[in-house]
This record gives C-alpha cells, structure tokens and sequence, in this order.
C-alpha cells in the first residue's frame, strides 16, 4: 500500500502540523546565585577573571578582558550540553560593555562548536569552522545578539562526513579574540543568559488532528446538520467557503437555530483547544456549547461577535473517562434577525511546548512568555545579529501585550504566507527572538482572466493562476544579510496569468478577460495568439472573451487588444534610423530627430503588460502507481523529513499546497531528491521548493515530472547557481511549471522538456543554465536576466521564449575558463517578446550587451561549431536582434563578474551558424554586432535567410543592419540562400547545374540529397522504390530545414519519348527523422492499368 505522511500542525481545518522541537538550553544568570560549573574559563582568563556580578541590582556574568595581552587570548566555554538544535541554530545573548566604544565601535566574537565530542576545526581553505561576528560595542546599555550558527553545523558535517544527529556538546565563546585592533576589547563584558534552540521558551501550537469533520466548509454542509425549531425560521448555505446562518426569524431563544455536528471522541483527563473564526451582521453574541449524551454538557461559552470577520479560541479539559458521543452546538438564536458567517473550526488536542517555526498561513497560534513584554509579529527581513526594537517595531504586522504565563493569541488570517520575526521586548530591550513561517496554503488565483476549455462537447472551467512582480526585491548575501534592495518600476510585464490542460484532440479554449483586469482596455477590440507561426486564429465574442481552437499540445500565449499595442511601435518606427554604432554617445542619438529608440517600455501596453499564457500538453504517460509501496504520497500540509522522503523511490505530491520552502538549512532551503527518485507532482499540485540532486546518495537519474508548479516565491535572492537555481542538477524534468524563482532557474540536467517557467520578475532571475550534453524541447520560457544559456552539446528545439527586461533570449555561457563549447544546435524556436531597451545608463555595457542572440564572451573559453536556424523574432520592438562580440575584459565596457583576458588568455570562437532567421519588429534600436577585441580569435561565421521586416539580408546590403569589425573576424559570409551557404562551405566553384567532384551528378542533387560534393564517392542517399501489394513505395530524403529555397517533385510518366510528366498529388504517408540534416519521405504510388511507369525525383530552384 503507498505511504501517507500525516504531520503535526494546523492546515486549513482538515489536519495539524508541527515540527518537532528543536532541545534548547537556557541559562540567566539573573536567577542564579552561583556560577554554574558548566560555564568554564580558559585560554588567558583567570578563575576570577568569569564570574557572577551584581551590576544595576541585577546578578550577571562578568567577563573581564583587562589582563588579556594575547590576540586570541579571550576564551570561555558553555559545557555539558546534549542539544540537537538543527532545526534551530541560534545562539541568542544579552551583553553589555562597561565602557562602550566611539560611534560605529565593534566587538568581534569568535565563537567555535562541539558536536558528537568533535570539535569543529578551522579550515583556512575555506576559511570555516569558526564563527566571527562584529557585535555592536558603541553604546552602553543591553544589547540583545541572535547568532546563527547554521555555518559552524555544516562545516562540522563536512569536517567529519558524519550524518548522524548532531548534538551539541559545548560552545566556545572568544569575545575580541581578533588581531584586527578596532575589533577587540581590552574591558568587561556583561551578560545576562545565554541561549541556544529558540528564543521565545514555553510556546504552544495545536497539534494532532482536527476532531471535527470538514470543519473549513470545503465539502460544503458534509457532516453538519442544521435545526428549526418553529416558530424560528432560517437556513443556512455555504458561500466561498464560508458557511452563512440566515436568521428569517428570531423567537428568542437561542437553541431554537442551531448548527451542530454529533460523534466526537474526547480522552479522559485531555486538553483541547477550539477555534474558528466567526462573523456577524451586527455586535451579537453567539453561544457554543460542547454536550454527550452520556455525561452531559462538557462545555459552555459566549462570545462576541462584529461584523467583520475575527479569530475565536477557547480551551477546556475533559476530565472524565473517554467519551465518544459528543456534539457541537452553535446556537444562532435569541440576537434578533442578525445572521452569522463560520468558517474553520477546529478542535484538537493542545500540546505545550511545540515549536511555532511552521504555522500554516490563516490559523490562529498561541503563545506563553515567561516573561511581561510585547509581542511584536514583524514582516522577516533579515536574521538579526543585534535586533532593533524601532525597525521590528516598524514592521510589525501585529503586536500585543503579553503577560507571563498567559496564553497570547495570534491571529494570522489576514497575514501573507512566509516567514516573519516573533520578538518579545520589555522595557524598549529585545527579551527574546525568533523566527515564525506561516506556510502557504493557498496558490495565488488570477483576478484578472478567467478560462475554459471545450472538448467532445463539454466545458471544463480550469484553475488560472497568477504572478506578478513587486516594486522591491532585497538581495542576499550567502548569511543572509542584505546586499541591496533593488527597485523594479519598468519591467514592461506587470503580471501574468496561466492555465493549462493536457490533449490528445482538438480543443476550444475560452479566454475571459475580467473587468478590471489591470492593464487591459475593455470591450477588447483585437487579440493574437503568439508565435504568430503557430498560425492560430482566434476571435472574440462578447467583447471580453478570446476563443481560439488548439489542434495539438502547445504553449501558447493570449495578447488582448494586441493590434492597438502595436500600433503605437508601428507609428513611433516611421522614419526610425537605428544607431548605427554601439560606441556613439548616446546623448547625441537621443537629440537626433530620426532616433525613435528611447524610453521604449513605458510605451506597452494591453495584453503585453498582462499576459495570459496558455499551456496545452500531450497526455501525461507513465504515471505512477499509487498503490505500490515504493510511492510516498504527500498530502496538502504534510511535512515530512528528508530521511523519510530519501526512503521512497516515488514521492507523490497531491492536488494542492505545499510548502517546503524551509526544508533543509539556511540559507538555500534545498530538498533533496537522490539518485534513481522521481517526484511527481499531479495536476494542481502547488510545491514551494528549492529542488537539488544529492550527488552524494549515488550517480543514477533523478526525474522531476507531472502537470503541477515549483515555485520559489518564498526562497531568498541569494547563492550562485549550484546553490541558488530552484531545480539544481536533477537529471530529467518533465511537464511541470516553474514560477517565482527566487534566483536563477533550471541549472543542469540531461532533458528539459514540456515545462513552463514563468514568474521572473527581478535580476538573476536566469532561464535555463548549465546544459551541457542536454535537451531543451517543447517548452515555454520566461526570463528576467539570461533566459536560454548555452553549453556544450546543448539541443534547444521548439521553444517559445518571453524575455523582459535585462540580458537575452538565446545565449552562449560567456565565463569560463579552460572549456571547450562545440557542437550545440538551436532550432525551431520563436522569441514573441524582448523588453530591453536602450537607457542612458552610463557604463558601456548597457550598449554593448543586450542582443535576441547573443555569444558575448570573456574567459579562456572555446565555442566552436554552434548552429542557430528557425529562429523566429517577433516584439514590439528590439534593443538590437544579434550582439555577438569577443571582450577584452580589461576595457571599461566589461562588467565586473569577468575575470581578466590577455592576448594569449581569451575567447576562441570558430563557427557560428545562422539559418533561416526571421525578425519581425516595427523598431529596432541598434544595428546588431559582429566583433573582435583580439585578432584571429573570431571566424567561420555564416548567415543565410536572414530576413529582417521582410528584407533578405545579404553581402550587398549586410551594413544597413550589422555594425561588422571586419579587420577582426575572418571568413564572414552571408547568403540569400541555403544553397549559397552549402555552397560556400564546400568552397565550389560551379553553377547549381555544375559537377565540382565530376562525378556526374549536379552540385544542387548533392545538395539536396546529403552528398558531399567534393567526393565522389559520395552522392548522397538515393530514391528507393519498395514494391507492396497493391502498389509501391518511392522513397527519398529531403533536407528538414524550412525556407530551403527548393521544391522536391515525385513525377511519373508511361514513357520516356513524350517528355510528358504528372507530378504525383499522392499524399506523403510517412515520414522519418533520418538524423542531422535530414529525414525520409515515403510516397506511395497504387498500380494502375498502365503496363509501364516511370518515376523521377526533380528539384527545382524558388
């Protein structure tokens, strides 16, 4: 049978979850009246050198650092613990300096950790296996510290290769223990306590499972029963989730309405806790009572309700012996016509002591302080070295006034799921700290489109999601703490909706565009499906909904009123010159009347700024068997660990939410697949997840797969891209959406295909990264910074690509050293958007580097024999369509991530490819770039069919659109044809009719059949005819490219004298992928009455 996970804390009203606590130690010395033996001097301090000391009528540990003349000299110790505080890692003190520093003054604390009776190691490699922190040291009252010693854990762990629980044995404490003078501290230091685990002691949470039945309303009035008693008169109904008691007529007498629900089982001498939230029409009281049949009432409670929507909680203890007859009343009479709104009611167990570090977003938690104070529950925005009361304070979402030893409750259904700061304060001073994540339970749902499918004659409404971008987004280093706050306020995208289905026949999509959907004009007078070469026509009915047919699975994206937001680029681009270098001064081209190119993102609009993306796939194959053993399924608000998801060779996750986004350690919150897992996530399956493989648990594929979401949403912008992408390393990823990165997207992996990455809204927010030897197919891709990077071996095919406003589409990986890129191939794809413009931003790169494709490189680095063809470009507008140039780093237009080139240390590119590429944009900015830094470093690069609005790009009229270095590249070509550039490649020196080889067969045959035109041994593979009943099939290869510039006929005739040829209207009954360049056509040809046929293959020039 397949395994259930079922955790402890609260989701909706269906089950409770926590995790288990992590073991704190705590120790003040406020209460003590002797120092503890387990606090132990060492290093240069003398015995009375740590010991207790009265300081404000308060008893604290005094830590005189006066006789100290050694720079590490300053050493005590915390012993004789037995702590597992991997779930919590905090080390959390109060200190104080008896003579405080100058303004901006530091105290470096060097602290070092036991764990399993091994001491964690310095490593001067990598500069681990001790903790350095500058502690604030400028002013002389209490400064409350919250150290996270998650970087000291895993050294220990890579230290010793030991995985076995780590529990702390000791922590070593060096306060100015440093050679940096400014940092030490030659004084005492006072200190409160020290404590490790979390900061906030005695807390409680609900734990176990809800004892009540559908107690959120989500199966509508399923085990509930309602009562009339006359002459009351009411009904009830449940709207959007939320059970509402009409009261039509109120007796005055309270039980006379009921709500109630019977068969509730209570254990003898047990607490419980009930809670729901409750409105009413106006200030009324609602009574609760808690009755068994056996015993009597158990319970009784009043409460006050208002017409706006609050959190109810209440506790009791059943004493007597264990029951199973209980019912639930709410009595909704005696209050008048005053009807009442319920919704998540709950009653569980209450366990003291359960940590508070995972609450599911909506569910009210209680506290218990040991001491008086506030409680303030702040927005997260950093771990916190020296909290401050005033910036908590400001961010405070809630705050209320605790008392020791009282149940605090607080209501967390208003707040946003993630992870905030609970702090308690007394007196202006931090008491105490740590940090709360109230998990997603609900995805994000569209306001703005609504959307229906139509199949074998009915509808099916589908789930449309929705992602947008915030104004700010704060960087992070790899502890956490802040880099940069970056502001987004021009992205050209504001949001996007998706939805999807799987098909394996022709569907009707519906595309309703809500009223007040942001950005978009109503009634629509116009809508696009792109590409614009699927060649999906699409209506509109009723002046807000697209319809459109879909044929075949693909993923598409709905442009309402995409004619007007056009038209605004068609009209800007009359009488539009590009600039013509990347080195003029921009100042000068925007004063220049012919120069349309500026402040081009403020100008989309409509659909554009507010997508729908459609997602259509083929049948999801090979779905895993629930009922094995070998299958984890994991519900909407379970939590397992990684031991037991490592046990499962199949980790199922359900139709719904879940949040793992604090799975694993600071500060990457990676859950881990190993080698030969799949995680399938089912349709609706919503996962906040940073995914990794761990290389560690062996070498075979790992595969993510299904129809459902991975979304970063509440991850942190930090790491580089082993660290920081959402999926790392996992070998095959398969039909799923990613959405909300927090950093970089997909690094890695052998197959990427049928996904949908959406959701990037901010720098790093990187497509596809690391694909060496890897397949990217029938995929849809958004991208705020680089979107499709290129490795080695990399196959990108039938791609749709949207990129905003930073980097480029279609890349080669531009910065490493030492490596050799060949033989990658990009085909088939279609780039519908790219919003980068022109700005006046000083540093050259920003004219420099954007490009649709680009090979800007700057490393010791090799790309040889890279081919580009059926590339289709279509956007408002362009920054510029190709920037490809070899850097000296050294100059100034280099960002500072390249490490230096030299003449004998850079980029080698040796053959670019360019086929059939089509741009169709009104305004391109820059003509595109061709260039070298070096000499001889940059050649073999070939250009055919390149059409640009509609002009075929050639030798003659290549510097209308090319801004070309031509004394730094060699052998730079371009060809009006496919034929001209075969050609070219085979250095020929006769006409299309001619026989270069002399081998009798003519140049363009060799073409068109796969021969090598210089050998003439080998002529290509030639017609095959295979004889069957009731007729033959003629056989024959024909190139797979499009635009090929020549027509392939099969011709019969019943002789040769009359020179009389039908061509054959017979119908192509198969094709197949010959590989390379080519693939087989089979013809097939019915006998007739003619006692003699001929047949011949002929290829005729467009």
């Amino acid at each position: 049978m397949p395994m259930k996970y079922f955790s402890v804390a609260c989701i909706f009203s269906a089950r409770i979850i926590c995790l288990s606590m992590a073991q704190n130690f705590s120790v003040d010395f406020r209460t003590e009246s002797t120092l503890p033996s387990y606090i132990v001097a060492g290093g240069q301090y003398a015995l009375v050198d740590v010991a207790l000391a009265n300081i404000d009528g308060e008893t604290v540990l005094a830590v005189d650092n006066s006789g100290i003349t050694s720079a590490w000299g300053p050493m005590f110790d915390i012993t004789e613990l037995s702590n597992n505080i991997s779930s919590a890692p905090y080390l959390s003190f109060h200190y104080k300096p008896a003579v405080a520093k100058n303004t901006g003054g530091v105290i470096n604390f060097k602290i070092g950790i036991t764990i399993n009776g091994i001491a964690a190691v310095w490593n001067n490699d990598t500069q681990t296996g001790a903790l350095n922190v500058d502690l604030k040291a400028d002013e002389s009252g209490w400064v409350y510290a919250v150290i996270d010693l998650q970087p000291l854990l895993d050294h220990w762990q890579l230290q010793t290769g030991d995985t076995s629980p780590m529990i702390v044995e000791a922590v070593q404490l060096q306060p100015g223990a440093t050679d940096v003078v400014d940092q030490q501290y030659r004084d005492t230091i006072y200190f409160r306590g020290f404590h490790l685990g979390f900061t906030l002691a005695a807390m409680e949470l609900d734990s176990g499972e809800n004892l009540l039945i559908n107690g959120g309303f989500l199966d509508g009035l399923n085990s509930w029963l309602f009562t009339e008693r006359a002459p009351a008169q009411g009904s009830v109904a449940v709207v959007s989730g939320e059970l509402h008691a009409d009261v039509v007529v109120d007796d005055g007498t309270n039980w006379h309405l009921g709500l109630s629900q019977s068969g509730i089982s209570l254990q003898s001498n047990t607490n419980y806790r009930l809670s729901f939230t409750a409105r009413a029409e106006s200030s009324r009281n609602l009574a609760l009572q808690l009755k068994s049949r056996s015993l009597g009432g158990l319970f009784w409670k009043n409460f006050q309700l208002h017409d706006s929507s609050e959190s109810f909680v209440a506790e009791f203890t059943h004493s007597s012996a264990d029951i199973t007859d209980v019912t639930i009343h709410f009595f909704l009479g005696s209050e008048g016509v005053n009807d009442v709104w319920l919704d998540n009611i709950t009653l569980s167990k209450v366990a003291t002591g359960s940590n508070t570090s995972w609450i599911p977003q909506g569910r009210p938690f209680a506290i218990l302080p040991e001491l008086d104070g506030t409680v303030m529950f702040s927005k997260w925005y950093q771990p916190v070295v020296n909290p401050d009361v005033t910036e908590l304070s400001s961010l405070a979402v809630t705050s209320i006034t605790a008392g020791a030893g009282m149940t605090n409750i607080i209501d967390t259904g208003t707040m946003e799921s993630g992870t905030y700061n609970l702090t308690l304060t007394k007196n202006g001073v931090v008491e105490a700290f740590q940090e709360v994540h109230l998990a997603f339970t609900t995805p994000p749902l569209s306001q703005d489109y609504e959307v229906s499918v139509v199949q074998g004659g009915s509808t099916n409404e589908l789930t449309v999601y929705y992602s947008y971008g915030r104004d700010e987004y704060i960087q992070y280093d790899w502890n956490l703490q802040p880099i940069a706050t970056r502001v987004y306020s021009d992205r050209g995208m504001t949001a996007h909706s998706w939805a999807g289905c799987s098909l394996d026949s022709p569907i009707q999509v519906r595309v309703k565009v809500r009223n007040g959907a942001e950005g978009i004009s109503l009634p629509l007078q116009s809508a696009k499906i792109l590409p614009s070469s699927y060649d999906i026509p699409c209506s509109i009915e009723g002046g807000d909904t697209i319809v459109f047919t879909l044929n075949r699975p693909e993923k598409v994206a709905v442009i309402a009123n995409y004619d007007e937001a056009m038209a605004i680029y068609e009209t800007r681009a009359v009488g539009h010159v590009p600039v013509q270098s990347w080195t003029n001064d921009y100042q000068q081209e925007l004063a220049r009347e012919t120069y349309e190119g500026a402040r081009l993102k403020r100008d989309l609009s409509e659909g554009f700024t507010n997508p729908m993306v459609f997602l259509g796939h083929p049948p999801d194959e090979n779905v895993p068997t629930l009922e094995s053993s070998d299958v984890l399924i994991v519900e909407p608000g379970d939590q397992p660990t990684q031991d037991e998801l490592d046990t499962f060779d199949t980790i199922w996750f359900a139709a719904g939410a879940h949040d793992f986004s604090r799975m694993g350690n600071a500060p990457y919150y990676q859950t881990m697949i190993r080698a030969g897992q799949t995680f399938y996530l089912d349709d609706g399956a919503y996962l906040l997840a940073r995914i990794k493989k761990n290389q560690v648990l062996g070498s075979a594929a790992c595969t993510i797969r299904g129809r459902g979401v991975v979304s970063g949403i509440h991850h942190h912008w930090t790491g580089d891209y082993d660290n920081g992408s959402q999926i790392i390393d996992v070998d095959r990823v398969s039909g799923i959406t990613v959405v909300d990165r927090a950093k970089f997207g997909i690094e890695g992996g052998e197959l990427i295909e049928g996904i949908a990455m959406l959701g990037a809204w901010h720098g790093n927010n990187d497509g596809l990264d690391s694909l060496d030897h890897c397949t990217v197919e029938n995929s849809f891709l958004i991208a705020h910074d680089d979107n499709l990077k290129l490795n080695d071996h990399t196959l990108a095919r039938h791609l749709v690509i949207w990129q905003l406003k930073s980097a480029h589409p279609i890349m080669v990986k531009e910065m490493l050293d030492g490596v050799v890129f060949s033989n990658s191939v990009v085909e088939d794809v279609d780039i519908i958007a790219y919003f980068s413009e022109p700005t006046t931003w000083e540093h050259p790169w920003g004219k420099l580097g954007p490009g649709a494709i680009a090979c800007l490189t700057g490393s010791d680095l090799q790309v040889r024999n890279f081919t580009f063809r059926d590339i289709r470009i279509e956007s408002p507008y362009l920054f510029r369509v190709f920037s490809l140039y070899n850097m000296d780093t050294n100059e100034d237009y280099a960002p500072n991530w390249f490490t230096p080139t030299s003449e004998e240390r850079h980029t080698r590119i040796d053959g670019l490819i360019f086929e059939n590429i089509t741009v169709d944009s009104p305004l391109i900015a820059y003509r595109s770039l061709l260039g070298s830094a070096y000499t001889d470093s940059f050649s073999n690069v070939s250009f055919a069919n390149l059409d640009v609005n509609n002009v075929r790009v050639g030798e003659e009229n290549k510097d209308d659109f090319f801004e070309i270095e031509t004394d730094k590249l060699w052998n730079l070509t371009f060809h009006e044809s496919l034929y001209s550039s075969w050609s070219n490649q085979y250095t020929l020196s006769e006409s299309l009719e001619g026989d270069d080889d002399g081998d009798g067969v003519a140049n363009l045959t060799e073409f068109v059949l796969g021969g090598d035109p210089n050998d003439p041994s080998d002529i290509g593979i030639q017609p095959e005819v295979i004889v069957e009943s009731g007729g033959l099939s003629y056989l024959h290869t024909m190139l797979a490219k499009r635009n090929l510039g020549v027509t392939y006929r099969v011709e019969t005739t019943d002789n040769l004298i009359s020179n009389n040829w039908t061509t054959l209207n017979n119908p192509i009954v198969g094709t197949n992928e010959l590989g390379s360049d080519f693939m087989m056509i089979s013809n097939w040809i019915p006998f007739t009455d003619e006692t003699l046929q001929f047949i011949r293959l002929r290829f005729e020039v467009e």
